[in-house]
């Protein structure tokens, strides 16, 4: 069986690549973890000290500075520095054809081709509006799903690639 897609990343999809691959990453989630635990145990030790309100308010302050970085940061920094990487990557905008086989993925494009066997994915991420086949630990072959002609082409895809692609943990 043989599927061909066509794609092309626009700015948006190369956002929610980027997002979904943080929201997978587990180093990433325990840090940010470990984080909120030291600073919620530091504000509720400093809570229950007898004090005044001041004391209580400001035991709360890296609390709320890490959320108001965390969402600075986040939601609107980080879309503009990643729209000004999109924009300066001129392979990552050109359209690509891609020919999903059982054994491997064929990827062209105006500047060349390039094919990958299943040897090269390291694991799969189907994220709500992207699906990304990782070749490396921050380099993937990206499938938006607004390139999908219907539903079913996508569940039928998306089924395909669990099979083929997704490595058994």
């Amino acid at each position: 069986m043989e599927y061909k897609i066509k794609t092309n990343i626009t700015a948006e999809d190369y956002i929610n690549f980027n997002s979904d691959y943080y929201k997978k990453n587990t180093a990433f989630q325990i840090f940010l973890a470990i984080i909120l635990i030291f600073i919620a145990v530091n504000c509720g030790m400093n809570k229950f000290a007898r004090g005044n309100l001041i004391r209580i308010i400001v035991s709360y302050f890296p609390l709320i500075f890490l959320l108001l970085v965390y969402f600075l940061y986040f939601k609107c920094f980080w879309p503009i520095i990643l729209r000004q990487t999109y924009k300066s990557d001129r392979i990552l905008q050109e359209e690509t054809i891609l020919t999903l086989s059982e054994n491997n993925i064929n990827e062209s494009m105006d500047r060349g081709y390039f094919n990958y066997t299943t040897k090269d994915f390291n694991k799969v991420i189907f994220g709500k509006k992207m699906i990304s086949i990782y070749i490396s630990k921050k380099r993937a072959i990206l499938i938006p799903r607004h390139c999908f002609t219907s539903k079913d082409d996508e569940r039928e895809i998306e089924e395909f690639i669990k099979t083929n692609y997704a490595k058994k943990r």
